[in-house]
């Protein structure tokens, strides 16, 4: 499957940064940020349609708040707000009132 070769692909890339830093310092913004898309595609690819409800498009929104929670490289109070978020989804998909 491409979400396998992605996950393998962005495992050996990480590596090479890892074990030859001084290769690739360089070009490390532009690594990071092809690797944040690889990721994304990665997860996209991986979670399974959601249905939608009540006119809300629940699919897009959950698999960019489960990107960030995957991606090894998003800071922790982010992490967590994302979270948050996605419990509080899961209220609202199961019929609570959200309590914003």
């Amino acid at each position: 499957m491409i979400s396998d070769t992605l996950s393998d692909a962005v495992r050996e890339i990480r590596g090479y940064q890892q074990h030859m830093p001084e290769e690739y310092s360089d070009l490390g913004p532009q690594i990071d940020a092809v690797v944040k898309q690889m990721d994304l595609l990665r997860t996209y690819l991986d979670t399974p349609p959601l249905r939608d409800l009540e006119g809300v498009k629940w699919e897009p929104l959950v698999r960019v708040h489960m990107a960030v929670l995957e991606n090894p490289y998003s800071p922790e109070p982010e992490k967590e707000l994302v979270r948050q978020d996605l419990l509080r989804l899961a209220r609202i998909a199961d019929g609570e009132q959200a309590d914003d």
